[in-house]
């Protein structure tokens, strides 16, 4: 079953690993509704924009960087799990860095997923497919 209205949504300051991801989920015939932002502060604004998607409880994945300037990963993080309208949403956490320490605080915060970047793309694939009992179906 597709679900047309899956959206992923993608935080990261670095317009270069926005665009290898965007050519990731191209390549592998992924044609969901792909948003990106480049300034972290903007997170809230931005799924208050799509509020549709928010409100209905419609499959929304969220991809996060960790390292940014201003807000860092985590922080948002901690905002999305604690607010009662984003909460359910799920995130996988980008990161540099393989450091257990970083990977353990994720999944403590809430993440669905931890990928280590450069991303590999059927651990990319597996991230956005299942988070628990939370499916994301992509749209080939």
């Amino acid at each position: 079953m597709k679900m047309e209205r899956t959206l992923i949504l993608m935080i990261d300051d670095d317009r270069d690993d926005i665009y290898s991801t965007r050519r990731l989920l191209s390549e592998h015939k992924i044609s969901n509704n792909f948003l990106s932002e480049i300034d972290p502060r903007k997170i809230i604004s931005k799924l208050d924009s799509m509020n549709s998607f928010v409100e209905n409880k419609l499959n929304i994945v969220i991809l996060l960087d960790i390292n940014m300037p201003n807000l860092d990963g985590k922080s948002i993080l901690r905002l999305l799990k604690t607010n009662e309208n984003y909460k359910h949403i799920p995130v996988v956490m980008l990161c540099t860095s393989d450091n257990p320490d970083d990977i353990e605080e994720s999944y403590a915060l809430g993440a669905s997923g931890y990928l280590v970047k450069p991303i590999v793309p059927e651990e990319m694939l597996r991230a956005l497919n299942t988070h628990g009992s939370h499916k994301i179906e992509l749209t080939l």
